[in-house]
C-alpha cells in the first residue's frame, strides 16, 4: 500500500437541527487540490456522525465552496445513535474522480430529519497515493 494522508476538516463536537431540503454549512474546512498528490489513487470523505433517535436520518456531505456545489456521491447517511467513536465513523466510496482538477475550498454540510439532532465529532479526507 502507498502513502495515506489524513486531512482534518473538523475535530471537536458540533451538531445541527437543520432539516430537508435545507443543509447547514459548517465554517470548518480546507483548501484542497488533488493535483498536489503524486500518483493519486483515492480520496475518501470520512465522518463520525450520529443522531439522537433511531427513527431519525442524519446526513453529512462535502461541499465545494469555490464552485458553489456539493461533491457528488459524498453524502453519508446514518441512523446510528451511539456516541462511541467506533460506531459513528462512516466513509464514502472513492471521490477522486468527483473532485475538480483545481484548488477548491471544501467544507461540510449537515442535515437531519425534522425534530431531531445530528451530532458530528470528526470530519476528514483520507488521501491515498500509490
Amino acid at each position: 500500500m502507498g502513502r495515506v494522508t489524513y486531512i482534518t476538516l473538523y475535530q471537536g463536537w458540533t451538531n445541527s437541527k437543520v432539516c430537508p431540503p435545507n443543509w447547514e454549512t459548517k465554517p470548518y474546512g480546507v483548501l484542497f487540490n488533488k493535483n498536489n498528490y503524486t500518483n493519486l489513487k483515492a480520496v475518501y470523505f470520512v465522518a463520525a456522525i450520529s443522531v439522537n433517535d433511531v427513527t431519525a436520518t442524519g446526513k453529512i456531505r462535502l461541499y465545494n465552496v469555490t464552485d458553489g456545489k456539493e461533491i457528488e456521491e459524498s453524502t453519508i447517511e446514518t441512523n446510528e445513535t451511539s456516541i462511541e467513536f467506533i460506531d459513528m465513523v462512516k466513509k464514502t466510496s472513492n471521490l477522486k474522480d468527483r473532485l475538480p482538477d483545481h484548488e477548491v475550498a471544501l467544507v461540510f454540510q449537515l442535515q437531519v430529519s425534522e425534530g431531531f439532532l445530528i451530532r458530528c465529532t470528526t470530519v476528514y479526507l483520507e488521501v491515498v497515493e500509490e
